[in-house]
């Protein structure tokens, strides 16, 4: 019996400190944004735009990794190196002013013995520039791009995968100003 009481207490400290641990931190907006506010316009495969805030690659705004395209069409559109292991770009969204998918249904694969399959997909980044420079990537597919459509009732919150997406102008972007507190008062 002596044993039982302090596993029920580990047990029960455990769970509550995964549940808390899992939580996502919400608003009243919604889910907990980024201090940086980019926005813009995004078209899809299917042809349809929406005006767009708050856009991140991965939930990433800066440092976004993309990998070296190759060259050349591969067979099958295997890769036989492992992008990862290759030049790595880390890109932020203030230096684009465009992301493009050239072939949505072209998927790159690469594949090492004993492991699981990885894919990826290419994009055309164009900088901010003046000469709006494109440098072509591979980002992997499992990235998405998390934006909130603009809806005069309020925003709704967007999953965009690369396969469907045509291109994402970025307009430009503002920091938001934090949230104010007010202090309760004390007795």
């Amino acid at each position: 019996m002596q044993k039982i009481v302090p596993l029920a207490l580990v047990a029960g400290s455990s769970l509550c400190l995964l549940v808390n641990w899992t939580a996502q931190e919400t608003t009243i907006a919604g889910n907990k944004k980024q201090p940086v506010n980019f926005y813009g316009t995004l078209e899809t495969q299917e042809g349809n735009k929406y005006e767009v805030e708050n856009i991140s690659i991965g939930m990433l705004y800066k440092q976004i990794p993309l990998y070296e395209a190759p060259k050349e069409m591969e067979e099958n559109h295997t890769l036989k190196t492992d992008p990862r292991r290759g030049i790595i770009s880390r890109i932020d969204l203030s230096e684009a002013s465009e992301i493009q998918v050239p072939h949505p249904h072209i998927v790159w694969n690469y594949q090492k013995k004993g492991s699981r399959k990885s894919k990826y997909i290419e994009i055309i980044v164009i900088s901010n520039d003046k000469q709006k420079t494109k440098c072509s990537y591979l980002i992997d597919l499992r990235r998405k791009i998390f934006c909130d459509k603009v809806n005069k009732a309020g925003p709704i919150e967007l999953e965009v995968p690369f396969q469907s997406l045509k291109h994402l102008v970025i307009k430009g972007y503002r920091h938001k100003e934090p949230e104010k507190k007010e202090k309760s008062p004390q007795a």
